[in-house]
């Protein structure tokens, strides 16, 4: 992805560096800035920023660098085969402490163009998973010092206690966005699938896992790549990890069709198997070795 014009004069890089730069160490700013140069997002509009914890405390000191979720839809945007879907919420009894609102879940879609047709992509998010809710904590006069109280709460600072049924369709359509772009968004994570790991203390890498955990990708092993096996069925998910064995297995079964084997071809090459070049360049070219001797062999 190219620089975008905000980045690329001395000035406009000042102004990033006295604004949502302002709590950044030198180096921290100069990895924010590669960062949102290789993403094409402009820190001014909020597209990426970065959140400092333990600011006053260098031993404990983290930073983590996020999307907002506009920059997310940006990027799927600039490949040319995104399109918005739908939102919606599905409601539960509330609970005045750490869940007022009475939110469930939450589901988007969004929609991805490949050969010529529309494909949806849709996830569902739960609020327990996502939710900012923090333990009480008091003192304990026989302890001398504060303990847990085992009363949990909802954390109201922020924008959860207010917007809750829209923080959380955010980190839905988040998980849709990686899940129908994973090569450009894979390692990308907005602000609000973070909320709840910021109430510990904890590293930035260990937000992302504790992210990740909770993805649905998780039940299908990871970031996956949408792959038409070319049988008129939908695109079906595959996990990076299996890609490769996955793809050798078809091209074996495919061994005496070589119409089926360069339509699959057709309809993967600026997809799937883009994609997965761009991941695990080695494995790529054995494919396109075996793509290569399949279709000499049925020629």
């Amino acid at each position: 992805m190219g620089e975008i014009a905000i980045l690329k004069s001395d000035k406009q890089v000042e102004l990033v560096r006295k604004t949502v730069g302002a709590d950044l160490l030198p180096t921290e700013f100069d990895q924010f800035m590669h960062m949102a140069r290789l993403w094409g997002l402009d820190p001014l509009r909020r597209q990426i920023y970065a959140i400092v914890y333990n600011k006053d405390k260098p031993a404990k000191r983290r930073v983590t660098y996020v999307t907002g979720i506009d920059g997310s839809r940006s990027i799927a945007d600039r490949t040319g085969t995104y399109r918005p879907g739908e939102r919606s919420v599905e409601r539960c009894e509330r609970d005045p402490l750490c869940n007022p609102q009475g939110i469930l879940s939450a589901t988007a879609s969004v929609w991805k163009l490949a050969n010529g047709e529309w494909h949806e992509f849709t996830e569902t998010v739960d609020w327990e998973e996502f939710a900012p809710v923090r333990e009480e904590w008091a003192y304990d006069e026989q302890q001398g010092k504060r303990v847990p109280t085992g009363r949990f709460e909802l954390d109201k600072s922020g924008m959860w206690g207010r917007m809750g049924a829209t923080m959380l369709k955010k980190c839905a359509e988040q998980q849709a966005l990686r899940r129908g772009w994973p090569d450009a968004l894979g390692a990308l994570y907005i602000t609000e699938e973070l909320d709840q790991a910021n109430m510990i203390d904890i590293t930035p890498t260990e937000q992302v896992e504790r992210a990740a955990q909770s993805e649905r990708l998780a039940r299908i092993g990871g970031p996956s790549l949408s792959v038409d096996w070319c049988d008129g069925e939908p695109l079906q998910p595959v996990p990076i990890g299996q890609f490769h064995d996955r793809v050798l297995e078809w091209l074996r079964d495919q061994s005496e069709n070589s119409d089926k084997i360069r339509l699959f071809r057709d309809r993967n090459g600026t997809t799937a198997l883009r994609e997965f070049w761009a991941h695990d360049k080695a494995a790529a070219l054995e494919l396109k070795k075996a793509f290569e001797a399949a279709e000499k062999a049925t020629s």
